[in-house]
């Protein structure tokens, strides 16, 4: 990515409610932890952030009540033999993977960040804050998803969804047995996920929540995943 692409103001605002933000996901991992779930791996959003306008979106932090959620978040997990934590290489979601990590019971293996846990497939930044602009977040996602982008622009999502599977098989191969994997992303990779892999078609459900979590784990020879707008169903990473 030109570093002139990365350069566009950023859209949206703080919310001012946050209650049960992270309760969700930490009731889905306790029930992991209760069934004896096999070396889970919870992919969530990022916790509450700032949308100040002076930055590169990818740069906004964490607001303080976002801090606190993670904290909470961590506090409220069970205790797995670990804690492995993955993210993208956003600082928001480096922080949050350390404070949920930090704050859990568990014994911490550490943060590694990778960049196909991040909007990788955004490749002409400018171009997509135009249609963020002056279209808005759903109608640019429905472009994207329904193959009227330019692939110059962004790579179309079965390529995508390709990148990011493929390194969620990477990351749960690293996985020691009883160890609970944490990988914290963005919104529009939850978005992926659900649409690509799920198989919801976009704009069927709401905007991932900050902290909203989709899990994958496996049950004998079969790999599930389910998200608070699904049950659990088998997949293939």
């Amino acid at each position: 990515m030109a570093d002139d692409d990365r350069h566009f103001a950023t859209l949206g605002a703080a919310r001012t409610n946050l209650d049960g933000v992270g309760d969700g996901t930490a009731e889905l991992i306790a029930q992991l932890h209760e069934s004896g779930a096999t070396n889970p791996l919870v992919f969530i959003r990022h916790s509450a952030r700032e949308y100040g306008t002076t930055f590169n979106d990818l740069d906004n932090p964490l607001s303080e009540p976002g801090r606190d959620l993670a904290r909470s978040l961590g506090e409220r997990l069970p205790s797995f033999d670990a804690i492995h934590t993955w993210s993208s290489p956003s600082g928001r979601c480096v922080e949050t993977a350390e404070l949920i990590a930090r704050a859990s019971p568990m014994s911490v293996r550490g943060n590694r960040s990778h960049s196909d846990l991040s909007v990788f497939y955004v490749r002409n930044m400018r171009k997509i804050g135009g249609m963020l602009k002056h279209e808005g977040a759903d109608a640019t996602l429905a472009a994207w998803f329904e193959g009227r982008l330019d692939p110059a622009w962004m790579t179309p999502p079965d390529e995508s969804i390709g990148r990011l599977k493929a390194r969620l098989a990477t990351i749960r191969d690293d996985a020691a047995d009883g160890q609970l994997t944490l990988v914290v992303s963005h919104d529009w990779n939850l978005y992926l996920l659900r649409t690509m892999l799920l198989g919801t078609p976009f704009g069927g459900l709401p905007q991932p929540e900050y902290l909203e979590a989709l899990a994958i784990w496996q049950d004998g020879d079969t790999l599930l995943a389910c998200d608070p707008h699904h049950p659990a169903r088998e997949i293939s990473l």
